[in-house]
C-alpha cells in the first residue's frame, strides 16, 4: 500500500509530462486555426473568381463540384453550373 502511495504522489508532481500535453494541446489548436483559415480562404478566393468572371461577362461561370463533366464550359453559350 505504501509502495501505490509513494507511485502516485510522485506521478501527481512530476511535471515533464505536463508540459508535453500542453505542446501537444497547442499544437492542436494550432493546426486546427490554420485548417479553418485556409477553408475560409478557399472559399473567398473562389467567390472572387466567379465575380469578376461574371464582371468580364463569361457565360460559362460553373459553380458546383461536378460541372465541367457534361455540358460544361466550353460547349456552347449560356451554360451554368448552379
Amino acid at each position: 500500500m505504501q509502495r501505490t502511495t509513494r507511485l502516485l504522489a510522485r506521478l501527481w508532481s512530476a511535471e515533464h509530462g505536463i508540459s508535453s500535453v500542453e505542446y501537444a494541446l497547442l499544437l492542436a489548436m494550432i493546426a486546427g486555426g490554420i485548417v479553418i483559415s485556409v477553408d475560409l480562404l478557399a472559399s473567398a478566393v473562389s467567390n472572387e473568381m466567379i465575380d469578376t468572371a461574371a464582371l468580364f461577362g463569361e457565360d460559362d461561370v460553373l459553380v458546383g463540384e461536378n460541372c465541367g463533366s457534361e455540358g460544361g464550359a466550353g460547349e456552347g453559350g449560356g451554360n451554368t453550373c448552379e
